[in-house]
């Protein structure tokens, strides 16, 4: 739990208004200004607060985000007249839901929190290079995404049993990832051998040039396909045996197919000949034999 520290009752230890001993963080804020930020843990003091979301030092002063000016919530952000170089963090009444890194009045990063406690939304900028991540109130992870130029990006989205929802990959995906991993806040997903114990939901959706047969390969290791009904794939670099044979072996009521080779059109028909009461579309036009 995360809340500023003139909400706890404090005698020779802190509690909450419901007596309970306090085990989280205190904030003291006095005139939007951190003066300390203090771990407790059973309503005992353990120490100073070292933020493990983004980077705080070397910054000298840290606020409450609402002491900060800015044109409707939009970059960049003005404290005393000039661009803010530091944290701040955000509150929602009490409950610390929030930390910023700002340099010259743009956030660097950022991390959100559910109700002041586990992450919800983190988001962080360096030289190019754009993170971002969320997360379900349980912790499992949400979607990932990366950014790199504009020559790489990857997107994974996950439904809250933890299932592949949607896999996009703009360029080579292991390559970009050996040049960035190093600058990466978090790296869960840095090979494809992430999605070897992992499973698609039953409406699973693929595009981009970085999803091939090896990224396919591992996510069928542990049979992480046959839950599949609909598929969606889209100008992937998928081999023709592999794309219809996920189509086939799963036996999927639903494939939408964007995609200009110019063998898919008999291949398609001849899968719709095996499946006919498959729907079946190739570039927006439903498959009839």
């Amino acid at each position: 739990m995360r809340l500023k520290a003139n909400y706890l009752v404090l005698d020779e230890k802190s509690y909450l208004p419901n007596g309970k001993l306090f085990t989280g963080v205190g904030f003291q804020m006095v005139e939007g200004i951190l003066v300390r930020a203090i771990e407790y843990s059973n309503g005992t003091e353990i120490g100073e607060y070292k933020s493990t979301w983004i980077c705080t030092e070397g910054n000298e002063i840290a606020l409450d985000k609402d002491t900060l000016e800015s044109n409707d919530g939009f970059e960049p952000f003005i404290f005393e007249g000039e661009r803010f170089t530091g944290v701040a963090y955000d509150f929602d009444e009490e409950f610390c839901v929030g930390e910023l890194l700002f340099e010259n009045g743009l956030i660097k990063e950022e991390i959100s929190f559910f109700g002041g406690n586990s992450p919800a939304f983190y988001e962080g900028f360096d030289n190019g290079l754009d993170q971002s991540i969320s997360w379900y109130s349980d912790g499992s992870l949400k979607q990932f995404e990366i950014i790199y130029s504009d020559s790489f990006r990857s997107s994974f989205n996950f439904d809250n049993q933890e299932r592949l929802k949607s896999a996009m990959i703009q360029g080579g995906f292991l390559d970009y990832m050996d040049k960035i991993k190093g600058k990466l806040k978090y790296n869960q997903i840095n090979s494809f051998m992430y999605f070897k114990n992992r499973c698609a939901a039953p409406y699973l959706s693929l595009s981009g040039s970085g999803i091939n047969d090896e990224f396919v390969s591992y996510l069928e290791m542990e049979n992480g396909l046959n839950e599949i009904q609909k598929i969606a794939i889209g100008d992937t670099s998928l081999s023709v045996d592999v794309l219809t044979s996920i189509i086939k072996s799963q036996n999927v009521k639903e494939a939408l197919i964007d995609d200009s080779r110019d063998i898919l059109p008999k291949a398609l028909k001849e899968l719709k000949g095996d499946m006919p009461d498959c729907i079946m579309e190739l570039n927006y036009e439903e498959i009839v034999i």
